[in-house]
């Protein structure tokens, strides 16, 4: 057996993973997790056979500005940080890739889908988190009424960026 974490679409990966099997994932931590298909924009399919089109639109101000939407600590958006953001997608297919993934996030079926989980879940957000709102982590929460769920009050989206220590106390 196995814990999973995931973050943002890795959390909706995470929590599909144990749906399908709980016996091998018997706890889930999600941190943010996109499990709301009205947070996808139907373009985006459209636009993975292009993604690599786009690459060149991914530059190190944007990838900044992108940061700068889910890391609530400025301070901490170093130009080391930005690199290695940017780094897997430097090659088109990992752009691609990762557009593609999205399929998951707008799939219609989520959260709904989730309501027969038997693994334990623990969600996390930040509740300065601009991507996932409040709203869609309490749907997730009423599909899912045994599941945990830990708030940080100053946490973006990318809660484990802005807060890793408490982040891992959450997980121990």
């Amino acid at each position: 057996s196995a814990h999973l974490v995931g973050s943002s679409m890795g959390g909706a990966i995470s929590l599909w993973m144990a749906r399908l099997a709980p016996t091998t994932f018997e706890r889930v931590a999600v941190l943010a997790p996109a499990t709301d298909a009205s947070l996808v924009s139907p373009l985006v399919h459209k636009l993975a056979p292009i993604a690599p089109l786009f690459r060149a639109t991914l530059t190190r101000p944007a990838m900044k500005r992108i940061l700068g939407s889910v890391i609530t600590r400025k301070e901490l958006i170093t130009e080391e940080v930005v690199d290695r953001y940017l780094e897997p997608f430097l090659e088109g297919a990992s752009f691609r890739t990762f557009i593609a993934a999205t399929s998951l996030l707008s799939d219609r079926r989520l959260p709904g889908a989730l309501a027969d989980m038997k693994s334990k879940v623990l969600v996390i957000w930040g509740n300065r988190d601009q991507s996932v709102p409040r709203r869609s982590i309490d749907r997730l929460m009423t599909i899912l009424p045994h599941a945990e769920l830990m708030i940080h009050e100053d946490g973006g989206h990318h809660i484990m960026e802005d807060e890793p220590a408490w982040i891992a106390r959450q997980l121990e």
